[in-house]
């Protein structure tokens, strides 16, 4: 799958998918009063949640500093700053240095 005019690599696709599911999940929720920005929270949240369930924790960390990276934007910023006080957002951002390199999708 092309992303971008690129080959998005299997770590990228499944972080995708989480996060679009997380959107999919907040919709059915509360399809009656869309949100932009609890629907972003939700997703984010979603995705990370989903990538430590399956057991990348470097993928979810990985995610959750993609994030930061794009928190000068509506609506990752205040979805950011809906997260600071989430304990699953802070587990995964204060995790020591050398549990944050590469991890392979098989």
């Amino acid at each position: 799958m092309k992303r971008g005019g690129q080959i998005a690599s299997p770590e990228s696709l499944l972080s995708t998918f989480f996060h679009e599911y997380g959107h999919t999940n907040y919709l059915v929720e509360h399809h009656d009063k869309e949100d932009e920005v609890a629907s972003e929270t939700e997703a984010i949240r979603f995705s990370l949640q989903a990538l430590e369930n399956e057991g990348y924790p470097n993928l979810a960390y990985r995610e959750a500093e993609s994030v930061k990276g794009m928190a000068g934007a509506t609506p990752y910023k205040e979805a950011v700053a809906n997260l600071k006080s989430d304990p699953l957002w802070q587990s995964i951002l204060g995790r020591p240095t050398k549990s944050r390199g590469p991890q392979e999708v098989s």
